[in-house]
């Protein structure tokens, strides 16, 4: 008997590993045409992904410094509008400067006005300490760290400006300048010194200069008339004792008001200035912004020309990638239409086979069954010949048993006379007894024999039954086989003449119109050279 094999398929092991590459390659487009990307993994290309990253790189990085420029233009802006609040309380300082100048006004009046304008002198420096931005004060520096415009009005004629120190962070100096005429201070302050104060008159004629070297200390006076009004450190409002090594201050009085007009014209100026200055500022981030705009919009044209993908040939590959795996599915299905052709082949003749070992043992059980009988009809003959051979040695034993005893009473009769004719007379009986026993048992071991001959022919029967069974399901496996085999074939070829049909694909010059049927194996095998053709349809791949 053969052995049932599976064999491997090879076309269809190829087919499929070309249809596992086209699918990928249809993932990879598919992925491409929904995130827009040519490069959407390292894999896809390793330089262009590098290129990619540091491009995105710089344009962010682009785009963080415009929205930090933005933020600096809204800084600006705040400086901008706290410089315009102080330069509108200036213009209204100017207008009671005027106003106090003329003489129709007595020192009751002036002094009126002075209330105002020394207000008005108190809100620059509120101004100046209340613009900030995000919690950066920008017109009155707590520090020199800040590169800002810091300064603060400290008096109706004063312009003070701080170089070199931090006076929020120095041990010495608290510090009060009060002067109604026009002037400058420079102040150099050392973080050596100790606490120490400093007195100055109102109303100083001229300039005086203090020196605190053996402190550490210096302080420098010097009156200018045509100075003007800078906003720089605001002072601490208070008075304190004065020095030991001071030198005598020396007042002068200065009555003449038209000094404080100029000096708020000298702080116009510095205003306009400062304005000026923002303003060129402001524009130089617009410029900033725009330059950064318009170089961000080329990095990111020159980053998709390198990471967009192209839709049109992305599409193009998706459409021709999709008619190569119809192509390729069309052979895998070819290919797995063969695989169950051979398949059903392959056990159509196993079938065949085990009909044939079927009939053989058939044949084979009615040889046994034909021989049984023989040899039940010989036990049967060699029954009754024993039987009758018994029947017979029964009828002559039991007459010569009746002779025996007949022949023992007159034996007994005559036995003092007659001792050795008894003896030989009850030998005869033994002797009988001894034949009719041995025939006995033979007639029963014929019996047995009989018995076990006629189970055998049973047997027989029983085991030509179930070969005529399988006999006849081998049949029906048969038939069931050819039909699936059949099935099978017409399947195939109507898949196949279906796919070219509707493609329109031309299979060695010409188009399959023709109608094929298959009845068997044998039509199969005349049409494969039809399924050959087929093949041609790789070239598309």
């Amino acid at each position: 008997m053969n052995s049932f094999r599976v064999r491997s398929n090879s076309n269809s092991s190829l087919a499929y590993n070309r249809l596992t590459n086209i699918q990928q390659n249809l993932n990879t487009n598919l992925e491409r045409l929904s995130s827009g990307k040519r490069i959407n993994t390292a894999k896809d290309d390793v330089a262009g992904t590098s290129i990619s990253t540091r491009m995105n790189n710089q344009i962010r990085g682009m785009k963080q410094a415009n929205h930090n420029a933005q933020q600096t233009n809204n800084l600006l802006q705040t400086a901008e509008s706290g410089l315009r609040d102080i330069s509108d309380i200036l213009t209204r300082m100017r207008e009671l400067s005027v106003q106090a100048s003329t003489d129709t006004l007595i020192d009751i009046d002036r002094a009126s006005l002075d209330l105002e304008y020394q207000s008005l002198l108190n809100e620059i420096s509120r101004t100046a300490k209340s613009t900030n931005y995000n919690d950066l004060k920008i017109l009155d520096s707590e520090s020199v760290k800040y590169d800002n415009f810091f300064t603060v009005i400290s008096s109706e004629a004063e312009n003070s400006g701080v170089e070199g120190a931090d006076l929020n962070r120095a041990k010495a100096g608290v510090y009060r300048f009060e002067s109604k005429t026009p002037g400058e201070l420079t102040l150099i302050h050392t973080l050596s010194g100790e606490k120490q104060t400093v007195t100055v008159p109102t109303n100083a004629e001229q300039g005086t200069r203090i020196n605190f070297n053996e402190l550490g200390v210096k302080v420098e006076f010097n009156n200018q008339y045509d100075g003007s009004i800078t906003i720089g450190q605001d002072m601490v409002d208070q008075a304190q004792e004065t020095l030991n090594h001071a030198q005598t201050v020396r007042d002068t009085a200065v009555t003449d008001l038209n000094n404080a007009e100029n000096v708020l014209k000298g702080a116009d100026t510095n205003l306009s200035s400062a304005q000026d200055t923002l303003s060129q500022a402001e524009n130089d981030l617009v410029q900033a912004q725009s330059v950064l705009d318009q170089t961000n919009t080329n990095l990111a044209e020159k980053e998709a020309i390198v990471a967009d993908a192209e839709l049109e040939l992305a599409q193009t590959k998706q459409t021709e990638q999709e008619l190569v795996q119809q192509v390729e599915t069309a052979n895998s299905e070819r290919n797995n239409a063969l695989d169950a052709r051979n398949t059903a082949q392959s056990t159509l003749n196993q079938a065949l086979n085990d009909k044939s070992v079927s009939n053989d043992r058939l044949v084979q059980l009615q040889t046994e069954l034909l021989s049984t009988e023989v040899t039940l009809a010989e036990a049967e003959n060699h029954y009754t010949a024993v039987k009758k051979a018994y029947d017979d040695n029964y009828e002559i034993n039991q007459t010569r048993i009746s002779d025996a005893q007949i022949a023992l009473e007159t034996a007994v009769t005559l036995a003092t006379d007659f001792q050795p004719t008894v003896v030989a007379a009850q030998d005869a009986v033994n002797i009988a007894q001894d034949d009719c026993d041995t025939a006995f048992d033979f007639l029963t071991k014929a019996q047995a024999d009989y018995d076990a001959t006629k189970v055998v022919h049973e047997g027989a029967h029983v085991v030509l039954d179930a070969a005529q069974a399988a006999h006849e399901g081998a049949r029906v496996v048969h038939d069931r086989t050819q039909d699936d085999l059949n099935d099978a074939e017409g399947n195939a070829l109507d898949a196949a003449k279906a796919f070219f049909n509707k493609h329109q694909i031309p299979v060695g010059g010409s188009e399959i119109t023709e109608t094929i049927a298959f009845t068997g194996p044998s039509d199969f095998d005349e049409h494969t050279q039809t399924f050959s053709r087929i093949e041609n349809v790789s070239a598309f791949t």
